[in-house]
């Protein structure tokens, strides 16, 4: 019976068996020798896509001409950044006979292990300020070979991780990567994986992605359940049709399908009673009675039918299949019912080994149910074998060794039985049986508990179910019924927030932010619980607090971050504890200027070194002065943000401190560089080198280079300029450090725009713009589309010039923090122009101009004196001209900007 149900679907298997005979021959069209694929199949609940993908798999993955992987999600999954990605590929090297299991141990300690280098990059009207060390945690694993170590320091690298090994292994054979229920997959490993789609379709090869999905808001068992989402505030399906739609350089038809699953119909209800039971006699209106019942869900048919030959109400006389005639009236209501029925035909041990079982999760331990259950092990497997073969409610799944014990792994077969099972337990049985699993767990693994974080999690969320402190359905923190909670519930929620804060850490030195920020929140729940004066209580709120602010920091979200750390300040000043006090004005002050709001952050930052106090951290100090440096560069200050830079440097001027005090001088010379004095700003460049040098931090000596790349390209020395990008870029290779290698390419770009060589600026685009998506800058972005837009105009190929400034004003206008609108705006004026539309392009550039004018941004000034100086150029009106070329000069002569004054004397000749 359970595989009948595929004959509704053959269409559908036609799709994924083209698609999969496409790869094998490599057949793909305009794609060329690739292949390339994704295959979203999209459907409500019970609908069969797991069935689909199943019998896919059983039907055409026995030969060896291709490597394949598949993972089915979990509900409740995110206790381990990237699970779902990770799983994948250890399941494709277990193929892999040249790497093997090793190679797969190895990376997966390496994602577990892997630490990030805390590098926090400053937005302030256009640009970055500087690159400050707010912490400095470097991990190194071995992936493959011994010899072969690597540094993370973004999640790109991670991602790239990740691109490298399936291309590896599509090097030996094409790849087929199967995703079930990715609704409920974990978020580091959404995101993930729509940027290895978008790497795919830049640069293709043998693979084929399956990906099934439940539609927003569909039915599950008796009510209705949201979707989780996953993925930066839209489903994944969303985003990746979103992509596959909007994408103007892919061609959907060649790499993106989309598989709808719709209910069955009453005619495909009859034709698969037909098939399922030939020569019936079943009364016409039974495949309707079917249809009004079920909707059509393909795992309510299977259900209902299943339960009624069980019961012989459809039996088999005289070599023709015959349905009980009273049968109609009572068919169950709903899924959930007609699960009920199915069980109900169990014995009883049975029934108690599944409801046991349940409490363990959809994939449990045989010997750890079998001890609650106090039987015997033998016993056990027999019922055990029972219901997987007899009854096909349970599946066998892995054997591992652990602490000389053997341990049978087992799931149930679909998720609706499980769930079913577990949510129709009594409340209190529910609670007992999860404290009862945890102490076994205890006795089972020992101390491998403390040292498998995704087991430990297991055995908390159990502990915290069984203490009613958590819904084990909904997942959610609660309060339980009683009046005196004692001293130890207090301590059971401070354990669980304790936990969620160190799960949220692991998932930020995973770069898994999103998830980072879920399990924050699950701590604050649970902390809120345990309210008390303690110093203990309030200390650990406030670290969650900030963990959390970190996240939201990393992610640019500056509105959420502000509003944390004004959370902070709250909690610091009940402490009382100045140094508290001090870091969360710090934050808060780093969060307004994040928003374009330095007045105030000054504010912060002038607040924060009062609650220090003379005799405070001097190290919060420095980072004070830092900061204030930041700020005053903002303002223009430049003088006054070099005294702040100094300042700190002078505290940081210390053994252990390299790192910051070469920071402290490189904002000083980057200060020193927009004010025009390039001798000191030389200076300060060559002494950071050096202390970075002396720590080995190889990425910041390439951010030195990149700054005096651009003091060369503003003095217009160009082989100079070029070489220090250069070195820049090859540190940054070597480094993996790919948010700093998309900024130096983009500034090599416009060296070679400069030069006229717009070919090979366009190649630095495309190269800087595939990294940032990485990274997902958008900011970033839009400055590089608009780049490639003056590119593509120099070339006069209009449309893509076009293609590539709606890209970048689309970015812009979206975001919180428009300062390189006016940028964007200028180079929009100049498309217009070029297509003739002068007036409307003299309204672009009097915009621009408003806005760099009311920033005081000098260099963004004079880029836009050179535009309407052009304009009356070709307008004819000389004295327009003139007047604008004037105004350009003064502004370029203050800055020292011997690039602008030979534009602007071009002109003007």
């Amino acid at each position: 019976m359970t595989q009948s149900v595929f004959s509704g679907r053959e269409a559908e298997l036609r799709q994924l068996r083209s698609a999969l005979y496409s790869l094998l021959n490599g057949t793909s069209g305009e794609k060329g020798e690739h292949s390339c694929r994704v295959i979203l199949i999209e459907g409500e609940s019970g609908i069969g896509k797991t069935s689909l993908i199943r019998r896919y798999m059983e039907t055409w993955f026995q030969e060896e001409d291709f490597f394949h992987a598949f993972n089915a999600c979990q509900r409740n999954e995110g206790l381990v950044a990237y699970k779902s990605l990770n799983t994948i590929l250890m399941r494709l090297n277990e193929q892999v006979n040249t790497r093997g299991r090793k190679s797969a141990k190895g990376f997966f300690n390496f994602m577990q292990e892997v630490g990030p280098k805390w590098i926090s990059l400053i937005p302030v009207f256009g640009g970055v300020t500087a690159a400050t060390i707010e912490t400095a945690m470097i991990a190194r694993q071995h992936l493959g070979k011994a010899e072969k170590s690597l540094e993370v320091s973004s999640e790109a690298e991670i991602i790239e991780i990740y691109d490298t090994e399936l291309r590896k292994h599509a090097g030996e054979k094409p790849l087929v990567l199967l995703f079930d229920d990715v609704q409920w997959m974990d978020m580091a490993s959404a995101g993930a994986l729509l940027k290895l789609i978008r790497l795919m379709v830049e640069r293709p090869y043998n693979v084929l992605f399956v990906i099934a999905t439940t539609k927003t808001g569909s039915i599950e068992t008796d009510s209705e359940i949201s979707t989780r989402d996953n993925f930066s505030g839209y489903p994944f399906s969303v985003m990746l049709e979103q992509y596959a739609g909007d994408e103007p350089s892919s061609d959907n038809a060649s790499w993106f399908q989309k598989i709808l699953l719709e209910p069955f119909s009453v005619k495909e209800i009859d034709g698969l009673l037909e098939l399922w039971f030939p020569k019936n006699n079943f009364r016409n209106d039974f495949a309707v009675q079917l249809h009004a019942h079920t909707h059509g869900q393909a795992r309510f048919i299977t259900e209902i039918i299943e339960m009624k030959v069980r019961k012989q109400d459809i039996r088999e006389e005289a070599g023709s299949y015959k349905l009980v005639s009273d049968t109609l009236e009572n068919l169950p209501a709903t899924v959930g019912s007609a699960i009920n029925a199915r069980l109900g035909m169990l014995g009883k041990n049975h029934q108690r080994l599944l409801a046991y079982a349940s409490v363990s999760g959809h994939d449990f331990e045989a010997q750890v149910v079998g001890k609650v259950l106090n039987f015997d092990e033998l016993e056990l497997l027999d019922y055990i074998d029972d219901l997987s073969r007899n009854y096909n409610l349970l599946s066998a799944g892995s054997t591992m060794m652990v602490n000389s014990t053997m341990i049978d792994h087992y799931n149930f077969i679909d998720q609706f039985t499980h769930r079913h099972i577990y949510e129709n337990m009594d409340y209190a049985r529910r609670r007992a049986l999860h404290r009862r699993i945890a102490e076994i767990m205890q006795e089972t693994y020992g101390d491998l508990i403390s040292r498998d974080r995704e087991l430990k999690n297991t055995w908390l969320r159990h502990r915290q179910i069984g203490a009613g402190i958590l819904d084990g359905i909904s997942g959610k923190v609660m309060m339980p019924g009683v009046r005196h909670p004692g001293e130890t519930l207090v301590k059971a929620y401070m354990e669980a927030a304790a936990n969620e804060l160190d799960n949220s850490r692991f998932c930020q030195a995973n770069f898994a932010m999103d998830e980072a920020i879920g399990h924050a929140d699950k701590g604050l729940e649970f902390i809120r619980y345990a309210e008390n004066d303690s110093a203990d209580y309030s200390r650990l709120l406030f670290l969650i607090l900030s963990g959390k602010y970190m996240s939201y920091d990393w992610k640019g979200m500056y509105a959420e971050s502000e509003e944390l750390a004004r959370n902070m300040v709250e909690v610091s000043n009940h402490m009382g504890d100045a140094e508290k006090q001090s870091e969360a004005l710090i934050r808060l002050g780093r969060a307004q200027h994040g928003r374009g709001n330095p007045v105030e952050a000054q504010q912060n930052y002038e607040m924060a070194l009062e609650k220090l106090g003379s005799q405070g951290d001097r190290f919060i100090r420095a980072r004070i002065y830092n900061r204030m440096g930041m700020v005053a560069d903002a303002f223009r200050k430049y003088d006054e943000a070099i005294g702040y830079y100094l300042k700190a440097a002078e505290i940081n001027n210390v053994k252990d401190y390299e790192a910051d005090y070469g920071a402290n001088l490189l904002n000083a010379g980057i200060s020193c560089r927009k004010m025009a004095d390039f001798r000191k700003a030389m200076e300060y460049f060559e002494n950071a080198r050096i202390l970075f040098e002396s720590v080995g931090m190889k990425h910041m000596i390439a951010a030195v280079l990149n700054q005096v790349g651009l003091l060369f390209l503003t003095s217009q020395d160009f082989s100079k300029a070029q070489d220090h990008f250069t070195r820049a870029l090859e540190i940054d290779k070597q480094t993996n450090n790919h948010k700093a290698r998309a900024e130096h390419l983009l500034n090599l770009g416009r060296l070679f725009s400069d030069q006229k060589n717009e070919t090979a600026a366009l190649e630095c685009y495309e190269e800087s713009l595939g990294l940032y998506y990485l990274t997902g800058d958008n900011q970033a972005q839009a400055n590089v589309n608009t780049s490639m837009a003056q590119s593509w105009l120099e070339l006069a190929d209009l449309p893509k010039a076009e293609n590539c400034i709606i890209k970048a004003l689309r970015i812009v206008e979206n975001l919180p923090n428009q300062s390189n609108l006016a940028w964007v705006l200028g180079n929009y004026g100049d498309f217009l122009m070029a297509a003739g539309k002068n007036d409307e392009a003299l309204t672009q550039y009097k915009k621009a101009l408003k806005i760099n004018s009311a920033s005081g941004e000098q260099m963004a000034i004079t880029g836009d004196y050179i535009r309407l100086a052009s304009f009356f150029k070709a307008k004819g009106n000389q004295k327009e001209m003139q007047h604008y070329i004037n105004l350009g000069l003064k502004c370029a002569e203050d800055c020292n900007n011997l690039r602008d004054i030979e534009k602007l004397k071009s002109i003007g000749s």
